[in-house]
């Protein structure tokens, strides 16, 4: 007989908004993992069949991504370049999950010379890949986005691991300088950044390049990934190193953060020494220095402004923005009927 359901136990509504939110974060592959895992008794069928299902569906996606990777990198390997795959790809390649099915990849990033940038993209082009509209994707530290109409799977090719503010964590000379070569059983011959770069990279585009430390947000597919990353290379990753490249360039507390909500989050027996002891996040508390506090405080005061500048300084994003605009019909309506109206006469009594 099936055991009575827990006092706990979630509703289907209750299933449905924690499965949308952990889509909402990339984080929908573990989750249903450890799901299946569990065996749990008070599990709704449809829940069950949502994780049999993503598991699945992402495996399949992720077996297309690695043919195209092996596509590529063979094309690049035959016009003298080899290729540098860092996040999703390399985590792929590197066996950081327990299986390529928990990775949730939108691409494929891809780091190449800058001046190898054209001869890149032509041996992509005779390998069949295709470039976007130059419109789009347009990032001031990206050569160019190819595609794989087939497969439906996008190249990200690089010329710089961050963006422009953010490079001076992780210069591209510096990650170039300590790649580890590998070799595929087809012939492909590739690199990836080395165990303390790939966690450098995870902080930088966790919590700094998409916001997360800005916006007060946790993200935990970039948590989950750190917590895969030490447990794949534990003592190969230099720490003394990555604590040194953020405070350098002032993002001591977005690392401290960042390792922390890891570890509480999957690693509760293994918790950092938070040495910066001041602020309460996350039921954890971060010192930080002058200048970082005053950042903090400028950057929580002050969000909608920096959104603003970063509106401005992107022309293509401006555009798009713009764009929006002209075509809110109604604001447009109201705004002309303001200005084209006559002036209210207050009638006397």
């Amino acid at each position: 007989s099936t055991p009575p359901a827990r006092e706990d136990s979630l509703s289907e509504a209750q299933w449905a908004k924690f499965l949308e939110f952990s889509e909402s974060h990339l984080f929908a592959g573990p989750v249903a993992a450890s799901i299946l895992a569990a065996e749990l008794t008070d599990v709704p069928e449809l829940v069950y069949r949502f994780c049999t299902s993503i598991l699945e569906l992402n495996g399949i996606r992720n077996r297309q991504i690695m043919s195209v990777i092996e596509d590529a990198g063979l094309a690049l390997n035959e016009s003298g370049i080899t290729p540098v795959f860092f996040k999703g790809a390399a985590a792929l390649l590197c066996d950081i999950y327990a299986e390529p099915s928990h990775r949730f990849l939108s691409d494929i990033d891809l780091l190449i010379p800058d001046m190898l940038g054209d001869q890149a993209i032509e041996a992509l082009e005779n390998a069949g890949f295709v470039r976007t509209d130059p419109n789009d994707f347009v990032v001031p530290h990206c050569i160019e986005v190819m595609v794989c109409k087939r497969r439906g799977v996008a190249i990200d090719l690089h010329r710089e691991i961050l963006i422009p503010e953010l490079q001076p964590i992780l210069p591209c000379t510096d990650m170039l300088a300590n790649v580890e070569k590998r070799r595929l059983p087809s012939g492909l011959r590739f690199a990836v950044p080395s165990p303390t770069h790939q966690v450098v990279i995870n902080v930088a585009h966790g919590q700094l390049q998409d916001r997360s430390y800005l916006w007060n947000f946790q993200p935990l597919k970039y948590l989950y990934e750190l917590h895969r990353l030490e447990k794949r290379y534990q003592d190969a990753i230099k720490w003394e190193e990555v604590t040194s490249r953020f405070a350098t360039a002032g993002h001591r507390a977005p690392l401290e953060l960042h390792r922390y909500q890891a570890a509480r989050l999957f690693d509760t027996d293994n918790l950092p020494d938070v040495s910066f002891r001041v602020r309460l996040k996350y039921g954890c508390t971060v010192l930080m220095t002058e200048n970082e506090a005053i950042f903090w405080v400028y950057s929580r005061l002050f969000s909608p402004f920096v959104w603003l500048r970063d509106v401005l300084s992107d022309r293509v994003r401006l555009r798009r923005t713009l764009h929006k605009i002209r075509r809110f019909s109604w604001w447009r309506e109201r705004v002309r009927r303001f200005f084209s109206s006559e002036p209210r006469v207050m009638k006397s009594r």
